[in-house]
């Protein structure tokens, strides 16, 4: 069943990498900016999801698990470390 899910996310962010517009889960544009910015400057998952937890002062979606979830595969799939 995990193996399943994701492969599915795997198959969906290899789609949104192709087409440039990476979406994380968040409920607007500008949470999705703000997110891809924390990922972007961040060399791990941990550094990215401590800065998320910031950000929920703005955005409370940031830490949902949809959100984690997708900044978690960005990571695996870009072969960043996880730690």
């Amino acid at each position: 069943m995990v193996k399943a899910i994701e492969n599915q996310m795997n198959r969906e962010l290899q789609f949104l990498n192709r087409h440039r517009k990476i979406k994380f889960g968040m409920f607007t544009n500008k949470g999705n900016k703000a997110i891809n910015r924390i990922v972007k400057s961040s060399s791990s998952y941990t550094e990215a999801y401590k800065k998320m937890k910031e950000l929920t002062a703005l955005h409370p979606e940031a830490t949902d698990t949809a959100v984690r979830d997708s900044v978690f595969m960005y990571f695996k799939n870009k072969n960043k470390t996880l730690n």
